[in-house]
């Protein structure tokens, strides 16, 4: 059986974990992480289980809020921009969609 307090833990969205996270960002910056790993801390010494896997989720969260970006981003889109400058805009090519014709006359 859940109780009350275990279930309003379980209710706490994804959403307002990152609004908790970002909250504790702009207050503590650097050290965000740090005071988490506090509030877990404090929880645990409290004896409140529920509180302290809230605020692992938001330990998470602010992690992942503070990960350097990876990958490049919009890759794709300028490779595409970079072909068809190259290509220019009488290219003769395959289309995939509509096999069976020979060829398509891009403009």
């Amino acid at each position: 059986m859940v109780s009350a307090t275990s279930a309003a833990g379980l209710m706490i969205s994804e959403l307002d974990i990152y609004r908790a996270a970002n909250l504790l960002i702009e207050r503590h910056g650097a050290n965000a992480l740090v005071e988490a790993g506090q509030m877990i801390d404090r929880m645990l010494d409290l004896g409140d289980n529920e509180g302290r896997l809230v605020w692992c989720r938001i330990k998470r969260a602010t992690e992942a809020l503070q990960a350097a970006p990876s990958g490049l981003p919009h890759l794709e889109c300028r490779a595409s921009r970079i072909s068809s400058a190259l290509i220019g805009p009488s290219a003769v090519i395959r289309s995939p969609r509509r096999r069976g014709r020979e060829a398509t006359a891009v403009r």
